[in-house]
């Protein structure tokens, strides 16, 4: 069974590495990103009804697109490390595939990473980056979000999350760096991995104090908690309803469900207004230069 397994795997990155089907899934992968774009154009005007788009202040969706943009930039230095080409198309290229976390089982996410110009090409390698992408960042902020969440430090737990972040990062780094297979991992650029996480979660921490809650540092960490838990749950697109429901979960025997409604609903309106940004920013750049043809 296992020898059939890893035979299907190779004959599919051999499939996926052909030119001709790299063109191919170019075509698709555009036809795809505008479908992924009107549907969350959808959902963000079936909030309207519950969520007032003035309430969204600058501040908030800066921190999240520099969130988003060093996470970008994580990727594009990892490909560029590994498989030499141009670091702007790869980040482009990470752009793109934004959108694609809205198709089901991350297919077109997956697709779009497949479907890259690089010098020295292994559709293989690729896609353990996109698992390590996938996996690495709960594997390290579960453990940290833990530790701040079940040792009260008060004021000062600002301070300590950002340390039990690098410990664990360090700690998973050691372990996994005596099973990782290529020259370069993602778990290797320690600065953008961390500063990525940390200031997804600052974004977190400036909506919550924004709305006016006693304790913002604690609903940050539960939300970026069951983000990092539903991360787990593959192929649910952009994790919609799995991160809600885990953060109600457990925050439910400390605060109304009610009264996070608000918050979770602007949260999510933020992400998919950075999701939408950052993909339509792949699409017209890759468009453009005519990689899509």
């Amino acid at each position: 069974m296992k020898v059939k397994l890893k035979n299907f795997f190779t004959q599919f990155f051999i499939y996926i590495s052909k030119e001709n089907n790299q063109n191919k899934l170019k075509k698709i992968n555009l036809g795809l990103s505008i479908v992924c774009v009107f549907f969350i154009v959808s959902i963000l005007d079936g909030y309207q009804n519950s969520f007032s788009f003035k309430s969204i202040k600058f501040s908030e969706i800066t921190l999240l697109f520099i969130a988003y943009f060093t996470a970008g930039y994580l990727w594009s230095t990892y490909m560029k490390d590994n498989f030499k080409g141009n670091f702007k198309d790869y980040f482009y290229n990470w752009a793109l595939s934004n959108v694609g976390k809205f198709f089901p089982s991350g297919v077109m996410l997956l697709a779009v990473r497949l479907n890259q110009d690089t010098e020295e090409k292994s559709s293989k390698d690729i896609f353990y980056g996109v698992l390590e992408e996938q996996f690495l960042f709960p594997i390290i902020s579960i453990p940290a979000l833990g530790f701040v969440i079940f040792f009260e430090h008060g004021n000062y737990s600002m301070y300590f999350f950002p340390i039990y972040l690098v410990v664990f990062f360090y700690i998973v780094k050691k372990i996994y760096v005596r099973t990782k297979i290529r020259n370069k991992s993602l778990i290797d650029y320690p600065t953008l991995f961390l500063l990525s996480l940390y200031i997804q979660f600052l974004t977190l921490y400036h909506i919550a104090e924004s709305i006016g809650y006693d304790n913002p540092f604690r609903i940050a960490a539960y939300y970026l908690l069951s983000s990092s838990l539903g991360l787990f749950f593959v192929g649910v697109p952009a994790g919609f309803g799995i991160r809600e429901a885990i953060f109600f979960t457990i925050t439910n025997s400390f605060m109304g469900n009610a009264f996070l409604l608000e918050y979770i609903v602007k949260v999510r309106v933020i992400y998919l207004l950075a999701d939408i940004f950052f993909g339509v920013l792949g699409f017209l750049n890759i468009y453009l230069k005519n990689n899509y043809e």
